[in-house]
């Protein structure tokens, strides 16, 4: 009955993947091709969502998947209380960012996407996730799914608890960070974003990524996504995936740039942010939302490799021009 809304003939393939709040997702197979079906418990979400596609098509952009209207042209159906999308099916495989050449091809695309990542001259969708609606602060910034004044209480909270020296140095380093913070510029680049209804993707990451045959890049998955300053897609990428002493820091700016042109004032703020260290702030989200126990040992194990200093004098060093 849902399928007859599209005017599709054919049974639903339930994919094995984990959705991000308990939505799930099912793969259509008819003769001539495939769709992915998600299911959503939320009508604002749908609206959201699929007005960024739109937006993004629009714009541009086309690599993501366009959304499929059923008979009538809707852009989603309701049934037993569910709400259901229906868009492309992408197939290929999840990019490697231990391969320098995909975490490039995917810096590349994260410009791309955000050179369309807006809704100029339109009202911003009401009740949407809204980062401008915060105070243009540093401890407001969100990178990835923490607010720089969440990971500041947590790295406070471990080294009373735990006492140990990567957290000591993470915590130094967070305060060199806030200290350093270009606020006079952010609170510019705030006004303009905001002006613009930009969004990020809020989850850019290997796994909302679609490597295609013919190594062409897809990103899915908008959930996470929210009106809000662009680059703090960048920055989550830059903090997940620079390697060990921000080995590979300068090639995911340079290929953003060579893209989307970050202005000086954007660089500013990434320089002066990335001195948060690395995965403290995903190492957080993670184990809350897996209620995973953190002990010292666990702690020493995943911020030892960022407490180095050569991994600190590099990203002092890093300069405007070294993006040329």
């Amino acid at each position: 009955m849902l399928l007859k809304k599209y005017g599709l003939r054919t049974t639903l393939q339930p994919l094995e993947i984990t959705v991000r709040r308990n939505r799930k997702v099912y793969k259509v197979q008819t003769k001539d091709r495939n769709y992915a079906l998600k299911e959503y418990n939320r009508s604002i979400d749908i609206n959201y969502h699929v007005s960024l596609l739109d937006r993004l098509d629009k714009n541009g952009f086309h690599q993501s998947p366009k959304v499929i209207t059923t008979l009538d042209g809707s852009s989603s159906v309701e049934s037993d209380g569910t709400t259901y999308v229906l868009s492309e099916w992408i197939d290929g495989i999840e990019p490697s960012f231990s391969n320098i050449i995909h975490l490039k091809a995917a810096s590349a695309l994260l410009a791309s996407f955000h050179r369309a990542a807006r809704f100029p001259n339109q009202e911003v969708i009401k009740a949407a996730p809204n980062s401008f609606l915060d105070t243009p602060t540093f401890r407001e910034i969100k990178v990835g799914q923490n607010k720089m004044s969440t990971i500041s209480e947590k790295l406070n909270e471990w080294v009373k608890q735990f006492g140990s020296d990567p957290l000591r140095i993470a915590l130094e380093r967070m305060e060199y960070a806030e200290f350093n913070f270009p606020i006079d510029s952010y609170i510019e680049l705030f006004t303009s974003e905001k002006k613009e209804n930009s969004f990020n993707h809020g989850d850019y990451n290997s796994t909302n990524l679609i490597l295609t045959p013919k190594n062409k890049l897809y990103v899915i998955d908008f959930d996470g996504s929210s009106f809000s300053v662009r680059i703090n897609d960048l920055l989550f990428l830059c903090h997940l995936h620079m390697g060990d002493n921000a080995k590979m820091l300068l090639d995911i700016l340079k290929s953003y740039h060579q893209v989307r042109p970050l202005s000086l004032k954007e660089f500013d703020i990434v320089k002066s942010i990335l001195f948060v260290p690395g995965n403290i702030y995903w190492i957080m989200h993670i184990n809350t939302y897996l209620h995973n126990p953190i002990d010292s040992d666990w702690i020493t194990q995943h911020l030892s490799r960022y407490s180095g200093k050569d991994y600190f004098e590099k990203i002092k060093k890093l300069s405007y021009s070294d993006l040329s």
